[in-house]
């Protein structure tokens, strides 16, 4: 999602330009934050960072969600689809908590998971059949999450993946997860042995053991993480789930004395990821034809291209998307963003008229849009 925020010059520190609005995206590093239970959600902003940590009750029953879809029009989703939103919003865990009816005194449980806001419980619902059995759950205030646990639905999980592979270093985690799986379905979990192979591993997924588990399991060394070939984007498709995941749409009205009408127009595109995926990052700048910026937020761990550049904007990025369609909300804050690039184009932002349905349009889009019918 983008987050669109009204703030006073004052709060913007170091930006160089008064802005009018000032945008911030929140990202799902790594599609998730492994809290002690269960996944969570850990956001990182362009310019600062906040944890958020969500505790998920325990009782089945009263985490499964029953919601009033949003109508938006969804396309079968492809398999390359599939594998690029996770690569952008998956999630592979493993759950290691006390049970003490078992002969270990431990529970394991691997999970596959993709997390959206809650208006793309639509998109969710198709995750959900293509991979079969499994629930969509309240993961946060504003957020579902599509879970998969059984064993028919992670051998699926396994399979998809092994035919369309991860790029991002996600493939690392996945590789780790898989093991995991192989030891659940074999049962090998319920031995000693097989769980203490099973925390070593999960100590290299995502961001390792909790203090909790390193307290109980202080001499398990974690598994070296697989290395990551240099991605390559196997599929347009993979592109349009990647965007539908992490593209971020931006129109910025700030202010401009050097204009006639006192305000100047921006309009970018994003893509922010964890640093350690920087040559994804090269790679999907590539990939769109080139001409993105690389940046670093200030003692972050958040890198990101931003296309900024009005003539790359229209003539690589906007066709490209028409071409190869994104899903969920986000295709109502890409039309709007179209229709802002229109005005531009035709210089109408240069007038009053033109001027007002820019803004009115950046005041409707990503989290001030309200659901469409």
């Amino acid at each position: 999602m983008v987050t669109t925020q009204k703030i006073i010059e004052r709060a913007m520190e170091y930006r160089g330009s008064k802005s009018v609005l000032y945008t911030v995206k929140e990202q799902r590093v790594d599609g998730s934050w492994q809290g002690d239970e269960r996944p969570c959600l850990r956001y990182t902003l362009m310019d600062f960072e906040r944890n958020y940590q969500l505790r998920v009750l325990s009782n089945p029953r009263s985490r499964h969600i029953h919601t009033k879809s949003t109508s938006i029009p969804l396309q079968t989703l492809t398999p390359f689809f599939v594998t690029g939103i996770t690569d952008a919003e998956g999630c592979f865990s493993v759950g290691i908590s006390k049970h003490k009816q078992l002969r270990t005194g431990w529970c394991v449980k691997p999970v596959f998971s993709i997390t959206l806001h809650e208006r793309d419980e639509a998109l969710l619902k198709q995750l959900l059949s293509f991979f079969g059995k499994g629930g969509i759950f309240r993961h946060g205030p504003t957020t579902l999450q599509v879970r998969f646990e059984s064993k028919n639905a992670l051998w699926a999980v396994v399979k998809h993946f092994d035919k369309y592979p991860l790029i991002s270093q996600k493939q690392a985690d996945y590789l780790l997860w898989k093991k995991a799986v192989e030891l659940f379905s074999d049962k090998e979990h319920l031995t000693l042995a097989g769980l203490f192979e099973v925390v070593a591993l999960r100590a290299s997924i995502n961001w390792g053991l909790p203090p909790r588990l390193r307290k109980a399991f202080p001499l398990i060394a974690s598994k070296i993480r697989p290395e990551v070939k240099k991605p390559v984007v196997p599929n347009p498709e993979w592109m349009a789930g990647f965007i539908s995941g992490e593209g971020c749409f931006i129109v910025e009205i700030l202010e401009n004395k050097e204009m006639r009408l006192g305000y100047s127009v921006k309009i970018k595109f994003n893509i922010p990821q964890h640093k350690r995926d920087i040559i994804l990052l090269q790679v999907l700048n590539e990939y769109l034809g080139g001409g993105g910026n690389f940046h670093q937020a200030k003692n972050r761990d958040v890198m990101e291209f931003r296309f900024q550049d009005f003539s790359i904007i229209d003539e690589q990025i906007v066709p490209f998307i028409r071409s190869f369609p994104i899903q969920g909300m986000k295709i109502h804050d890409f039309n709007d963003w179209c229709q802002a690039i229109d005005i531009v184009r035709r210089k109408g932002h240069l007038t009053p008229e033109g001027l007002a349905e820019i803004q009115k349009l950046e005041e409707g889009m990503n989290t001030g849009r309200k659901e469409k019918k």
